[in-house]
C-alpha cells in the first residue's frame, strides 16, 4: 500500500510540473509572436539608427525565448515519459521510450 501511495504522490508532483512547464511554454510562444509583430512594425517604420538598434535587440530577445522554448519542449517530453512510467509502474523511464516516441520528439 505504501508503494501505491508513493506512486500517487510522485504522479501528482510530475503532473504539477507538467502544468507549470506548459504554462511557461504557452507564455513564451505568445511573447515570441507578439515581439515578432512589434519588431516587424518597427522595421517598416524606422528611418533612423535608433529603430534599427531596437529591432536588433527585439530579434535577440526572440532568439533567446525560442531557444528556451525548444529546451522546455524536450524537458516536457522527459517529464511526460516519467509520468508514463509512474502510471504504468515502470522503474525506469527509458523502457517507455520507443522508436515511435523518439521520432515524434525529434520532429516536434
Amino acid at each position: 500500500m505504501a508503494d501505491v501511495s508513493r506512486r500517487l504522490r510522485r504522479r501528482k508532483i510530475i503532473y504539477d510540473q507538467l502544468c507549470k512547464i506548459t504554462d511557461i511554454m504557452c507564455f513564451l510562444g505568445l511573447l515570441g509572436v507578439l515581439l515578432m509583430i512589434i519588431e516587424n512594425e518597427i522595421k517598416f517604420m524606422s528611418l533612423n539608427e535608433k529603430g534599427i538598434m531596437i529591432s536588433w535587440i527585439i530579434k535577440l530577445i526572440i532568439t533567446i525565448t525560442t531557444i528556451i522554448l525548444v529546451g522546455l519542449v524536450f524537458y516536457y517530453h522527459c517529464l511526460d515519459l516519467k509520468l508514463y512510467s509512474v502510471n504504468n509502474a515502470m522503474n525506469n523511464w527509458c523502457i517507455s521510450l520507443t522508436n515511435r516516441k523518439k521520432i515524434s520528439i525529434l520532429f516536434e
